[in-house]
C-alpha cells in the first residue's frame, strides 16, 4: 500500500529516531562496566538498524524500476487533482478492507527502547537466582 515516496519518508524518520537514540545512549552516564557493555550493545544494534535503513534508502533513490519517477510525475502532472482523489479512494478502500489492523507508530517503539534502558529486564540486571549445590563428602563409619 505504501508508495515509494512514503517508504522513503518513513525510512528517513526512522533514521532520525535512531540518531536521536544513539545520542541519548552516548550522553547516558554509565557507572559500571555492565552498564557500559549494555550501552555498547544497544548502540551496535541501533547502528546496524541505521545501516539497513540507509541501504534501503539508497535502493529506493536509485529508482531502477522507475516507480519513484512515475509517482513524482503523476503528482506534478496536468491532472494532479485526479491523482489525489484516486489515491484518496485507494486509501479509503484499504481502510475499509483492513479496518481492525493497527500499526504501532515508530515513536512507540523508541519509547519502549528508552523504557528498557531505564528499567532493564531482570535478565539484563542479573537479578536471577543462582542455585548451587554443595557436595559434602559422605563418610561411612563402621561400628564394629
Amino acid at each position: 500500500m505504501d508508495t515509494v515516496l512514503e517508504q522513503q519518508r518513513r525510512l528517513h524518520e526512522e533514521r532520525e529516531r535512531i540518531e536521536d537514540g544513539l545520542m541519548r545512549e552516548k550522553m547516558l552516564k554509565k557507572n559500571t562496566v555492565r552498564e557500559r557493555i549494555n550501552c555498547e550493545h544497544r548502540m551496535s544494534q541501533l547502528l546496524d538498524r541505521s545501516t539497513a535503513c540507509a541501504t534501503k534508502l539508497i535502493s529506493l533513490y536509485e529508482d531502477k524500476d522507475g516507480l519513484r519517477q512515475e509517482e513524482i510525475m503523476a503528482m506534478s502532472g496536468m491532472d494532479e487533482f485526479a491523482e489525489f482523489y484516486r489515491k484518496l479512494k485507494q486509501l479509503r478502500d484499504h481502510h475499509k478492507k483492513y479496518a481492525d489492523d493497527t500499526e504501532e507508530p515508530l515513536e512507540m517503539e523508541f519509547l519502549r527502547l528508552d523504557e528498557e534502558r531505564k528499567n532493564p529486564p531482570e535478565e539484563l540486571q542479573s537479578q536471577f537466582v543462582v542455585v548451587r549445590t554443595i557436595s559434602a563428602p559422605i563418610c561411612c563409619w563402621s561400628t564394629g
